[in-house]
């Protein structure tokens, strides 16, 4: 009982500062200079075309970095790589030498590699700000970061004077694609360029599998939040659910380029848009393109971000609330079809959300070629 109380008393309090850091953030955006809020991104310029263009991609693979975002920028770009994976964030975070050593390696990297523009993946976890300004004093290079994460680590902790969110570090770089609209404000508090763009996907990865049915209902995700609650709910109700990811029971977890395959083997692809720290937020996730691009039927939580790139109950169906998820996935159970014609168009609209188009956008080639 005791540990019970403890972790919904940590999980609140994680909420209320998490809140707290969103309303200091929005007074700190409500006294900047109106041409300030309302600057206009500025998008990388590369006097080069594309197929010249030799882009660095530095990020940490985990699980799907590698697979997902790198792979699919490689089929449009000329990317050379390096892979911090090795240096893992719950170590190189709290140890200033890993750190050190770390950037060192980045710099390194850049300085042999010939490069025309940086795209990173990374937070103040991983990198310094002066590693930055060195890039782009010393050698000159364009530099890009993603972030997908800024909803609840923006800021993140503060060990040996530095965030290991991206505050620190974002308005060193010359652009910055959040995935999240509401961390918008925050990046130009910062005083740094900034773009929304959701997540990609990587069509020679989620790509449509022929495979027999084998589910009724799929999850692919970990176990955080109202997850569990939502599913025992489902199950109760007589819905046959099949649950991979970690943290839910042994040998639940499955290999990033097999899913896909479970994607086409489900009638209904589930999906959750809350955020693990913030009580009642949302954001969009990876799996929301993902599903779709691999041809998979999908439901997930009603989110007005990712209602304004697929259309509602035409190319995806959305829910509001745990009776509403029931009373749809038992209505797209016998209603083949209309899933069907759901899923087909998901799968035409989600082809134009690839990581090397979003790119495009953040760089501008000589002649205006994207």
């Amino acid at each position: 009982m005791y540990k019970k109380t403890r972790k919904i008393i940590s999980k609140y309090y994680r909420s209320v500062r998490l809140y707290w850091e969103d309303l200091v953030y929005y007074l700190k955006y409500f006294i900047l200079p109106e041409k300030i809020k309302h600057r206009e991104f500025v998008p990388v310029f590369v006097r080069k075309n594309k197929k010249e263009l030799r882009l660095g991609v530095i990020y940490g693979h985990v699980n799907h970095e590698k697979y997902n975002l790198v792979n699919g920028l490689g089929l449009e770009f000329n990317i050379i790589e390096f892979d911090y994976g090795h240096y893992p964030f719950d170590k190189v975070s709290t140890n200033n030498e890993l750190k050190k050593q770390l950037n060192k390696e980045i710099l390194e990297f850049v300085g042999i590699s010939k490069l025309d523009v940086v795209f990173f993946y990374i937070s103040g976890a991983h990198l310094y700000p002066e590693t930055l300004q060195i890039i782009q004093k010393k050698y000159k290079i364009m530099t890009i970061n993603i972030s997908m994460n800024d909803r609840e680590s923006f800021r993140n902790r503060l060990v040996d004077g530095y965030f290991l969110g991206v505050k620190d570090i974002c308005r060193y770089f010359d652009a910055n694609w959040t995935t999240t609209s509401q961390s918008i404000y925050k990046y130009k508090v910062e005083g740094a360029n900034v773009i929304f763009m959701p997540e990609g996907g990587n069509p020679q990865v989620h790509r449509r599998v022929r495979a027999e049915c084998a589910y009724d209902v799929v999850f692919i995700g970990l176990n955080y939040g109202n997850r569990g609650e939502m599913l025992d709910y489902l199950s109760y109700n007589g819905v046959k659910l099949k649950v991979f990811g970690k943290d839910w029971y042994e040998g639940s977890e499955v290999r990033y380029e097999d899913m896909p395959k479970i994607y086409n083997q489900a009638k209904i692809n589930l999906g959750f848009a809350g955020v693990m720290d913030y009580i009642g937020a949302t954001c969009l996730k990876g799996r929301d393109f993902e599903v779709m691009m691999s041809g998979g039927f999908y439901i997930t939580q009603y989110n007005k971000e990712l209602a304004s790139f697929f259309q509602e109950d035409q190319e995806i169906v959305f829910y509001r609330s745990k009776k509403d998820l029931l009373t749809k996935i038992n209505y797209y159970l016998l209603h083949d079809s209309e899933r069907e014609r759901i899923r087909a168009n998901g799968y035409k609209r989600a082809q134009e959300h690839t990581w090397a188009n979003r790119l495009s956008k953040v760089i501008i080639f000589q002649g205006n070629e994207r």
